[in-house]
């Protein structure tokens, strides 16, 4: 199979969604699978459970008309009765007439029907749009859900994944004996695991497969990232007049923890020893300032220091505090990142290669080749858990040996666990919150009623509020709350402008609508979860999160932060209709520390299928999910080090675009 044989059109939509090349299509996994091996009776032990089904249908009804509410939009639906070994199973496809007339032709004939079983009235078993319907017995089995792309037909995308795999060469990335040890497939069979189980425990295996090489892959980079630094630096700091200057010019105190961190780190590097450190902090605890002042003090002492953001808006907004103290002390701030001209752009890196700026604050271009620094004495990377270990490590290996390099984290990872991950760093936390803030008060609701009388209630105080979504669009069957119908429910009910931002708009629209915001242009905005890092508004004092229910904790959390950052009283509303042990905790505690704790406890030592972890570096997400096999994994990594036997695993592993690539947050088997 090659890319020219794929028709124009479909190459483009497959390319707009990741698929590079071919070999990107063996790794476009399937992110649902559903066990229809075997038909089931029914009993109250599989309500809300995905099961089969296998009956006789003895009635079919058509229903015709449409309904709106503001969470599904359901166009007609057909109704059946299915008889399962003397008990009856009401059957309702909505939106699909088509199964009307076909179903209607097999009174009386036997069908199987897989789906979720629901109880109507604690009496009635009932399915609602069947994931299954066949009367043919050879397609029963794992049934694989691959993801949906507008102008690419299902089961094209089958045939096109199957023709791949068995015409791609899979190169072997692990050494024979550890796959041997470890009691896993090779690479190839993992991959064919993967996309064409035939039990549910051959697809553990392939995704174990996977998963340590992952994780070895995590390991490895770790390791050289390690080996690339010295214990010492050629970077010494001796003059801390900036440091001093600003600080007395701040209208507020630092905390005691901001304080200690800083000086930590000075007095290592004024003593001439390297500092590789990662720094946690809670969400609003004040990492930014620990962050400039430690890049002011390096300026003052003849160095450059680069910061790296992870998204747009976030770069931006550092940038600008950064100037503003920069200004203080005579010092100029270098933006790299978004569409700048060409001539601006050239001159700024011109600027950089020959020190005019001493402060520089991008994106990831950061990283680009065309990016000299004269004299980079400290890299710092904010929102570590959102890049890539490659990318952390290019930021390193732009700079001379000695480089010190600090990387800070808002998802604060349990100490033990952080010390066994980040082994070649000091760990520093900070915990103790800015003076002033009024803190934030959680409660969950189970209307938007509520949702909205608490807003309106703050708007007329003067605050703003966001309204967080599980969705952009209303999905069909689907009974999740989106950024579309939200907001126009919000505008209706409160009779204000509503703004929304997505990842599925352009980066100059949510720029726009963010800034919007920000100035207090528009009072509320609706999003998914885009808003969780980075965003800075202390006048929201309202969060609205939608349908909490289908949120990991630790992203409740960070979306939590976004509100009671000024010196006004925050408030977090979860809207949801179902309770956890999730929702109950965030209810009791606003400490970041003490939920890493409980995150870690519910979810235990991980489970390898259908997990949920919050954070978009899976890499992390997974180490921090399956400690023992990361364990294994380091040592295997520092083997490969050793011998010099990794540059094939990181090869094959950067040949992948991430955003087809399995990720377990988003996995889901049923069985």
């Amino acid at each position: 199979m090659r890319l020219e044989e794929i028709p124009e059109k479909k190459l483009k939509k497959l390319n707009d969604n990741g698929i590079d090349n071919i070999y990107d299509l063996c790794y476009l996994f399937p992110y649902k699978y559903y066990d229809f091996s075997e038909a089931r009776t029914l009993s109250l032990d599989i309500v809300n459970k995905y099961s089969l089904f296998y009956g006789e249908i003895k009635s079919v009804e058509v229903v015709s008309g449409t309904y709106r509410n503001k969470k599904m939009v359901q166009a007609g639906r057909v109704k059946m009765k299915l008889d399962v070994s003397g008990t009856t199973l009401y059957v309702t496809y909505i939106g699909n007439y088509y199964m009307g007339e076909t179903l209607k032709r097999h009174i009386g004939s036997n069908l199987y029907v897989g789906g979720k079983i629901s109880l109507f009235n604690d009496k009635y078993y009932c399915m609602l749009n069947p994931v299954m319907t066949t009367f043919d017995e050879r397609e029963l089995g794992i049934k694989c859900v691959y993801p949906k792309y507008a102008g690419i037909g299902e089961d094209y995308l089958r045939d096109l994944i199957s023709e791949t795999i068995e015409e791609e060469k899979i190169v072997e990335t692990l050494p024979l004996d550890v796959l041997t040890t470890l009691k896993l497939p090779n690479k190839e069979k993992s991959i064919n695991y993967i996309h064409n189980p035939s039990n549910i425990t051959q697809l553990q295996s392939g995704v174990k497969r996977q998963l340590y090489e992952d994780l070895v892959y995590f390991a490895c980079s770790l390791e050289r990232e390690n080996r690339l630094v010295s214990n010492n630096s050629p970077f010494v700091v001796k003059n801390f007049n900036y440091y001093n200057k600003i600080c007395s010019s701040l209208p507020f105190d630092l905390t005691s923890d901001q304080k200690s961190t800083i000086e930590a780190l000075m007095k290592k590097a004024a003593k001439g020893e390297r500092i590789n450190a990662l720094i946690q902090g809670d969400v609003g605890c004040g990492k930014s300032i620990v962050a400039f002042l430690l890049m002011l003090v390096m300026a003052e002492n003849g160095y450059q220091a680069a910061m790296m953001a992870p998204t747009l808006i976030l770069a931006e907004q550092h940038y600008k505090e950064l100037s503003s103290y920069a200004s203080l002390v005579g010092k100029r701030v270098a933006f790299i990142g978004g569409k700048q001209k060409a001539k601006e752009r050239k001159e700024i890196l011109s600027g950089i290669e020959n020190g005019e700026y001493d402060l520089v604050v991008g994106t990831h271009s950061l990283i680009s080749d065309k990016v000299v620094f004269k004299n980079l004495g400290m890299s710092i990377v904010d929102e570590e858990h959102r890049f890539g270990v490659r990318q952390r490590e290019a930021l390193v290996e732009k700079a001379k040996a000695g480089v010190h390099t600090i990387k800070f984290s808002a998802t604060p990872i349990p100490r033990t666990l952080a010390s066994n991950i980040f082994s070649g760093n000091d760990i520093y936390e900070i915990k103790t919150m800015p003076a002033g803030r009024k803190g934030i008060e959680t409660t969950i609701v189970n209307s938007d009623n509520d949702a909205i009388s608490k807003i309106k209630e703050e708007l007329d105080k003067g605050s703003q509020a966001y309204v967080v979504c599980p969705l952009i669009e209303t999905e069909d069957g689907k009974q999740k709350s989106s950024v579309n119908a939200i907001a126009e429910l919000y505008k209706e009910k409160l009779g204000v402008e509503v703004a929304c931002v997505t990842g599925k708009m352009t980066k100059e629209a949510v720029t726009e609508n963010l800034k919007r915001f920000k100035d207090g242009e528009v009072k509320v905005l609706v999003a998914t979860t885009v808003v969780e890092v980075g965003v800075n508004v202390p006048n929201a004092t309202v969060m609205v999160i939608e349908d909490a229910y289908n949120f990991g904790l630790a992203g409740l959390h960070q979306l939590r932060g976004r509100v009671g950052r000024g010196n006004k009283k925050g408030y977090c509303i979860l809207n949801s209709d179902r309770d956890s042990e999730r929702l109950n905790i965030m209810c009791k505690t606003t400490d970041g520390f003490v939920i890493a704790e409980e995150d870690m406890k519910l979810r235990g030592a991980g489970d390898l299928l259908g997990s949920e972890q919050s954070g978009s570096n899976r890499f992390l997400e997974e180490a921090l999910l399956y400690p023992n096999m990361f364990k294994n994994a380091k040592a295997i990594a520092k083997k490969m080090v050793d011998n010099d036997s990794d540059d094939l695993l990181i090869r094959e592993m950067e040949k992948r675009n991430d955003k087809v690539y399995f990720k377990l947050k988003k996995w889901k088997v049923f069985a």
